[in-house]
């Protein structure tokens, strides 16, 4: 079983060798991705894990190959310390690639990578949707600004086929008389509307994507439920088209629904044909959840099992990239897989980590983990998670934090400030402290619930734990039945939270005087507890 996992992992078919560069050993391989988060996501930019840069990174030439199916090979700029690929403008614009598109890099040796680009509906994309385009630059103008609803959209649909699962309560395929402007619109059957908890007594619901909401008034005719014209703005933002399937389901706000989108040709925009894939099947990839964490069950993305080839018996087995095999269950009512407890177990799978699945025979995928600060795992199996505390988090949803439009300058001013007003002896010489110990406690002030991105300072005591971080760190915050991601400002031993500190504090409903209690427990991750 091991060595038939090795001659599916080595394959490398579809790729142009370029002269001069040689092809990596299977045992030398080294993968990351590139999430392309809001908080991450900039046009013509691909952000490298720093893990990758301080190591393969020192050695890489400036010109880079990006090898992209079925043999396209890109030319990207690589900038050392910015720890990121510039250049691509050409290539994102191709592909279309938009926020929330996660890239799995696969680095072949020399300048070059390959490449695989998944959209978020989990699957790979079409790539070749955009090939016979005459307007790239239209193209390149939608993916440059997109609109604060399309982005929340995105977010929205990587978060019903990624992250969550098994969320689906009713579903509408739309008609012409769902979009055309009128004064009420039927939507929803009575068995519809009752099961999402709908009753007679309501005036009126909030519908959303993800986090923008639209306010439709409900009509009640003998019995029968119409939305108002509400819904036809919330339509309209949303681009709504004949034959679209809008999914529904409840969140934890009492009338706030949620909208999930399946366009009418959403597998045109899918690798359907596997291109660049051995057996002809396109990959898909889940993010772990704390759900998933606990129970080891996941629904397979819904754009991959309506594929023609998708059938799987009631045993699946995963081939791990360390040669071990796991067999889990499926269930073909659902499309879920189960018993994989063992599997989160073994290899340390926790919260947001991702997982990618390739088909090599009926029933058997290879079974891909990246951490979730982008590096491959090294499939180091261990009897217990490394990180208990993980099990006790039970999240409801993943916030990713979009980027502030605060400026930071003048960030030694307030560092020099926040100092004194802390008394933290902020530029005493750093004390090691082991990473088991490492925490601290805060009691936030005004400027740390003030909208303004002034996140918390580091005590001095950390700088051993912080010393490495950059300006483009990202650390996961996890707080009660949220995970946010906030990046640092560091000025040499000088380090506070950035961009998405208000974010955070806001979905936390922080406020002065508030007493907060940050452990250190994994890799760029703080377990958050408000005392």
């Amino acid at each position: 079983m091991a060595a038939s996992a090795g001659s599916v992992l080595g394959s490398t078919s579809g790729v142009k060798t370029v002269p001069g560069s040689s092809l990596m050993d299977i045992d030398e391989e080294v993968r990351f991705v590139c999430p392309n988060f809001v908080s991450d996501y900039i046009f013509g930019v691909l952000k490298l894990p720093e893990e990758f840069c301080v190591g393969k990174g020192q050695d890489l030439p400036e010109r880079l190959l990006l090898h992209v199916p079925p043999g396209v090979v890109w030319n990207g700029i690589y900038r050392k310390g910015r720890q990121s690929i510039e250049g691509v403008e050409k290539m994102m614009s191709f592909y279309c690639i938009k926020p929330y598109h996660l890239i799995v890099f696969d680095y072949i040796g020399g300048p070059s990578f390959n490449l695989k680009i998944f959209n978020p509906y989990g699957v790979e994309i079409n790539y070749n949707f955009f090939k016979n385009s005459d307007t790239p630059t239209g193209l390149e103008g939608c993916i440059l600004n997109p609109s604060e609803i399309e982005v929340d959209k995105l977010g929205g649909t990587l978060s019903y086929n990624v992250y969550h699962s098994g969320r689906s309560i009713c579903e509408v395929v739309l008609g012409n008389k769902h979009i055309r402007k009128t004064e009420v619109y039927k939507v929803l059957k009575r068995s519809d509307w009752e099961s999402l908890g709908i009753v007679e007594s309501m005036e009126s619901v909030r519908l959303s994507f993800r986090n923008i909401t639209w306010l439709v008034k409900l009509v009640w005719r003998n019995g029968k439920l119409y939305f108002d014209r509400g819904w036809y703005k919330f339509a309209k933002a949303g681009k709504f088209g004949i034959g679209d399937a809008v999914v529904f389901h409840k969140t934890d706000w009492p009338q706030k629904f949620i909208a999930t989108v399946f366009e009418n040709e959403v597998l045109s925009k899918c690798n359907v044909s596997g291109v660049g894939q051995r057996d002809g099947v396109m990959e898909w990839f889940k993010m772990a959840s704390p759900t998933f964490i606990c129970t080891g069950e996941m629904e397979i993305p819904r754009v991959f099992t309506n594929l023609s080839q998708f059938k799987l018996d009631e045993t699946v087995k995963l081939i791990l990239r360390d040669g071990e095999t796991i067999s889990v269950k499926f269930c073909s009512e659902s499309n879920f897989l189960f018993g994989m407890r063992n599997l989160v177990r073994l290899y340390s799978i926790e919260s947001t980590d991702v997982m990618v699945f390739t088909l090599v025979r009926q029933s058997t995928f290879v079974l891909s983990i990246f951490k979730f600060y982008g590096m491959e795992s090294e499939y180091n199996a261990v009897e217990v998670c490394k990180t208990e505390a993980m099990k006790k988090v039970c999240l409801e949803d993943i916030i990713i934090l979009s980027d502030s439009d605060n400026s930071e300058e003048g960030m030694a001013v307030e560092q020099e400030q926040d100092a004194e007003e802390e008394g933290e002896g902020i530029g005493e010489e750093a004390d090691e402290m082991p990473e088991a110990n490492v925490s601290f406690r805060v009691t936030l002030k005004p400027s740390h619930v003030d909208k303004r991105q002034h996140g918390v300072y580091f005590p001095s005591s950390l700088y051993s734990t912080y010393k490495r971080w950059t300006n483009m760190t990202n650390i996961r915050l996890i707080c009660g039945a949220k995970v946010c991601f906030v990046s640092v400002l560091r000025t040499g031993k000088v380090c506070r939270f950035g961009r998405g500190w208000s974010e955070f504090t806001t979905a936390n409903e922080l406020s002065e005087g508030d007493i907060l209690q940050l452990n250190y427990i994994d890799h760029l991750t703080f377990q958050v507890e408000i005392v």
